[in-house]
């Protein structure tokens, strides 16, 4: 198996660090990674990271809007976002442009020019954002699972902000967080593909007289397990007028699993995607074709440094929701049980073969890997030798620590149109 070379990490003077990965692709794909964002905004100023993404691109010091747009019109992909720790700004171009992309971006960083326009016009795209956001059907409820989960922990944190910190910032207010948080020591360049013999020469050229300043990195505190049963039944969905208790309901069971740095985590992984992550899982097999209960199920594993959740959501028939969840507990008991077939479990070993093996395909995945390496020390080849080494026992185990019992700890979101029905005295 081929597995990338090792890449070359290293820290400029000032403080900002380099990862470097050549490969056989032709193109160069770039992420600049500011370790600030959303949980750095400061009261009164709930929004500003995410507003400083949208207009710091636009002009410099060095380039006009005009030349800004031009050079910008160069590359093949230009993206950015903003999350809770970090904002990001992606490029992917021909080799020959990096150089051209390294001095528009560093100046961006550097020397942003910031004015009443362009404010103002991101203002509204922004606002957009938060409209759409806020206005979602199943925004409150989405709300109060992350609030069950999180509690007072930094994760909890509403992080596109609100409309009011946002119409009421001003330019200064845009210099003042760019300034305390837009610092050579706060910032990670990763850049893979087709890379010019003279890339570190080039990187030092155009970041390595970026000034250094407050480091807001953050490493958040464990988050507390979910402890008890939480059920939140809510009046959400259309109602089909002929018969309204087929109309569709969604069930969402969300329980703890372990933190990404436990020993447990990938078998958790596999155990979660064994019972229900494909056509051949027992949820699968049961809900769908047994029982004709629910076209879509899914499963999802979620493990950080901080937090671990797993998630099993299905879409049924609001006169479903007890025999899904039946189903549901019956099929984690059997794998609690039981261990699973060494057939069952050698599939899903390959199936995360093949999406490592996958993603070195495109720059995109080899991003995902050299992040990785980065901020974990990770290497594909070391994970799939932590994959390869999971076993049926070590499946059963991970079932029966995680898998929550009926009465155990767990949320349950259970969005019931016939709730709604009921409620409004059998009208539509």
């Amino acid at each position: 198996m081929k597995y990338l070379e090792e890449p070359r990490i290293y820290k400029l003077n000032n403080g900002l660090n380099v990862a470097l990965l050549g490969t056989d692709n032709s193109n160069i794909f770039a992420r600049l990674r500011v370790n600030f964002g959303s949980y750095q905004d400061q009261k009164g100023e709930e929004g500003l990271a995410h507003l400083l993404e949208h207009c710091i691109h636009w002009e410099s010091e060095k380039y006009s809007q005009m030349e800004t747009k031009k050079r910008f019109g160069r590359f093949g992909i230009t993206n950015a976002s903003t999350s809770l720790v970090d904002t990001s700004y992606l490029a992917a171009m021909l080799n020959d442009d990096f150089e051209r992309w390294l001095d528009l971006i560093s100046n961006q960083m550097k020397c942003p020019l910031f004015n009443e326009q362009i404010l103002a016009s991101e203002k509204n795209i922004v606002l957009q954002e938060l409209f759409g956001k806020i206005t979602s059907p199943t925004y409150h409820l989405d709300r109060e699972i992350t609030n069950l989960l999180y509690k007072d922990h930094p994760k909890s944190i509403e992080g596109i902000g609100n409309e009011k910190s946002i119409r009421k910032a001003t330019v200064n207010d845009l210099q003042k967080v760019h300034q305390r948080g837009y610092s050579a020591n706060n910032m990670d360049l990763f850049v893979v593909g087709d890379l010019p013999k003279n890339v570190e020469e080039l990187v030092e050229k155009y970041f390595g007289d970026m000034k250094t300043g407050e480091d807001t990195r953050i490493k958040f505190p464990k988050v507390k397990p979910i402890n008890g049963k939480t059920i939140i039944h809510r009046p959400y969905g259309e109602i089909i007028p002929a018969n309204p208790e087929i109309s569709p309901a969604g069930v969402n069971l969300i329980f703890n699993s372990p933190l990404f740095q436990d020993i447990k985590n990938n078998s958790a992984n596999l155990a979660i995607h064994i019972l229900g992550g494909d056509f051949e899982s027992p949820l699968f097999r049961r809900i769908r074709e047994e029982e004709g209960l629910a076209y879509e199920i899914s499963v999802n594993h979620d493990s950080t440094e901080s937090s671990g959740i797993d998630s099993i959501f299905t879409k049924v028939p609001a006169n479903g929701i007890d025999r899904a969840l039946q189903i549901i507990f019956e099929e984690m008991q059997k794998m609690k049980d039981k261990n699973v077939d060494d057939e069952t479990v050698e599939k899903w070993k390959r199936a995360v073969k093949y999406s490592v093996l996958e993603g070195l395909e495109n720059k995109s995945g080899i991003m995902n890997t050299l992040a990785w390496k980065f901020d974990w020390g990770m290497t594909n080849q070391k994970y799939l030798e932590q994959i390869e080494a999971i076993t049926p026992d070590s499946i059963r185990e991970s079932a029966q620590k995680y898998f929550p019992n009926p009465d155990g700890d767990y949320i349950l979101s259970i969005r019931d149109p016939l709730l709604k029905f009921q409620q409004n005295g059998g009208k539509i």
